[in-house]
């Protein structure tokens, strides 16, 4: 069945071809949840929900970068302490 795509969605292939036009590996979603999907550098970052030392990604313990990169509270502000200490 061929259908118009809904205001504000697009076309994720789930086949993960681009030029596939199976209805059923075709799935309109946001373009987030499309990038999400991906396994791009910053879509298999974006998923991570620990940081690498193992504390969890929340609101209060994730600080945000610029650049939209993020670091773990927990880990960084003590760092941080150790490493004024030393450069004065």
């Amino acid at each position: 069945m061929v259908a118009e795509i809904p205001e504000g969605l697009t076309i994720d292939h789930l086949c993960r071809t681009t030029l596939c036009v199976r209805p059923d590996h075709l799935d309109p979603v946001p373009n987030r949840i499309n990038n999400l999907r991906r396994n791009s550098l910053s879509a298999l970052n974006a998923r991570k929900t620990r940081c690498p030392q193992g504390h969890e990604y929340t609101l209060e313990n994730t600080y945000l970068g610029r650049n939209g990169s993020r670091e773990c509270r927990t880990y960084k502000i003590p760092r941080m302490r150790a490493y004024r200490l030393t450069a004065r």
